[in-house]
């Protein structure tokens, strides 16, 4: 979650394309932020166990509202 974090302040939102590569996060690997996301976005992307699911429902509303994944 802290690259996703990363990449909304440093580009102004959490919409990019499913193929997108963010070639500046800290460390230097690039991190394939649009596949990251889209697979938050499938059924079951952000976890099986329904209590991490919510924290990670809330993290992602957190990180930009508008963007948020349903919770399972």
């Amino acid at each position: 979650m802290d690259a996703l974090g990363l990449y909304r302040r440093a580009t102004g939102h959490l919409a990019p394309r499913q193929g997108a590569v963010w070639d500046d996060p800290p460390g230097g690997n690039p991190v394939p932020i649009g596949q990251h996301l889209a697979n938050l976005r499938r059924k079951g992307g952000l976890g099986k166990e329904s209590g991490a699911a919510a924290r990670r429902v809330e993290e992602l509303a957190a990180i930009d509202e508008n963007r948020a994944c349903p919770g399972s």
